[in-house]
């Protein structure tokens, strides 16, 4: 029996039961369930761009109030200071943010790496997951909703190790086992700050990889997750069904919706990047419908289903006539053959 038929049939039981322990939350009592997701908010200089999109989710919210907001973490863009979230706060998002669910960013991570300290991020955000590590685990309708923390897989420049392999090792372990328990019962969704790949590329660097992710996404290709949501490239770039490898895979892949559009001052199209040779100057998937917006900031909506899923890119400022991104999905099993390599 696929995953598609299992999610429907499944949806009855998860209404009559929920573990109510840690950050798991109750099910909704509906087989559709509405997400809002975006990361990269504040960017200082750039705060009139910050609040325009936090006035837009706002009224999507407000029109929606039985949805769930996803922060895909550099909620604090310059450097996790309280100072910076201090003027957070003072944008509309003040506002949302005893509603939303954040994921930690490197950039939210910044001043905690500096003083040893706990990240200012968690004491800010009530929904923010287990302070230090931010694991979440929602259901929402046929589906399960994973946050997870791409920061805890910093390494070491010289020793290329984990800098915290306790930490690291813990964390993967939780997700693996999240993963484990619902992959063949729900859907799954998940999201974080660092996407494994991309067409944009940050401006420090020539990479349009990141090894952070790496370990994180090939246990999400493993156990047949079916969309995973990503911040960190400020921009917005949705790539098709993928294997670890960055190669397209209709049967197991998971696809990458990649929202860092939240007002951080937006990355250049890498069609238009004089950075990358002039070969990687294109979208590495444009065949294989890969969408990408440069300087849009904006939200994604995702509508959830038993068995499938559509997305759709909201702009602050819609221009008539405009078609923006959208498209959607189904839910499939994992790959049973895929064997995951060593993790260290």
């Amino acid at each position: 029996m696929s995953r598609r038929i299992r999610a429907s049939a499944a949806l009855v039981a998860v209404m009559l039961f929920v573990p109510a322990f840690g950050h798991t939350q109750q099910a909704s009592t509906t087989s559709h369930a509405r997400v809002f997701a975006v990361g990269d908010l504040l960017y200082r200089g750039l705060e009139s761009v910050t609040d325009q999109v936090g006035l837009l989710m706002e009224r999507l919210y407000k029109e929606n109030p039985d949805s769930t907001i996803l922060l895909l973490g550099d909620v604090c863009n310059d450097d996790g200071s309280k100072r910076c979230y201090d003027e957070l706060e003072q944008t509309s998002w003040g506002r949302l943010i005893p509603v939303v669910y954040p994921v930690l960013g490197n950039h939210d991570n910044e001043e905690a790496l500096l003083t040893g300290r706990m990240p200012e991020f968690f004491a800010r955000f009530p929904l923010a997951g287990k302070p230090g590590t931010g694991e979440i685990a929602l259901t929402r309708g046929a589906w399960r909703l994973l946050g997870y923390n791409t920061e805890l897989m910093r390494r070491d420049r010289v020793t290329n190790t984990f800098t915290d392999p306790n930490k690291a090792l813990d964390h993967l372990k939780w997700l693996d086992g999240e993963l484990r328990q619902y992959h063949k019962t729900h859907c799954m969704l998940a999201f974080g700050h660092r996407p494994p790949y991309s067409s944009f590329r940050a401006p420090a660097s020539t990479s349009q990889s990141d090894p952070y992710a790496m370990p994180i996404f090939r246990k999400l290709y493993k156990h047949g997750v079916d969309l995973n949501l990503t911040g960190h490239l400020h921009g917005f770039n949705w790539l098709p069904p993928l294997d670890p490898d960055g190669k397209i895979d209709r049967s197991h892949g998971v696809p990458i919706g990649i929202v860092g559009t939240g007002g951080a001052i937006p990355f250049v199209d890498p069609r238009l990047d004089t950075a990358l040779p002039k070969s990687a100057r294109r979208l590495k998937w444009a065949a294989d419908d890969e969408v990408l917006e440069a300087d849009t900031p904006g939200v994604v909506q995702i509508d959830l289903y038993p068995g499938s899923y559509t997305w759709t890119f909201i702009p602050v400022n819609p221009l008539a006539g405009v078609a923006y991104p959208a498209g959607g999905g189904r839910c499939h099993d994992n790959p049973s053959a895929h064997v995951e390599p060593p993790i260290g």
